[in-house]
């Protein structure tokens, strides 16, 4: 799957949510997903299985995607990013990762642009092959 997502800057202490904190240095990306095993293929024991760093701990983890070097975000801008990942060829229980990402003056004007105005600050990249469990 790709998806497309802007972090606005908010002022420091204020907002929640997905934002980064204005006049900060940014140098990793942080994800974390759910995953629902629902009634409709686990009528026994439908269960919400989440890596979120406000859940409780499990053996599954948050992945941390360093960027090439640290970032700075002004107020009323943000980090634009788009994530890939795919099933890796080389190894059966691997993901490949994508990251491209860049820094928008206007966080603001880039949402109501939608993703042209996302894609247009991608400007740097990494990649990464994650372990999904052992070999």
């Amino acid at each position: 799957f790709t998806t497309e997502v802007l972090l606005p800057a908010s002022a420091p202490g204020g907002g929640g949510g997905a934002a980064v904190a204005a006049g900060v240095r940014v140098s990793c990306v942080v994800l974390w997903f759910d995953v629902e095993f629902s009634a409709r293929f686990c009528k026994e024991r439908p269960v919400v299985l989440t890596t979120s760093p406000a859940a409780e701990q499990t053996h599954w983890m948050q992945a941390v995607l360093p960027l090439r070097a640290p970032l700075e975000l002004l107020a009323g801008g943000g980090l634009a990013c788009r994530v890939s990942m795919a099933r890796s060829h080389a190894r059966h229980r691997a993901l490949d990762v994508a990251l491209e990402y860049g820094v928008v003056g206007d966080a603001a004007a880039a949402a109501a642009g939608g993703g042209a105005a996302i894609s247009g600050a991608l400007n740097e990249a990494v990649s990464f092959c994650m372990t999904v469990g052992g070999e």
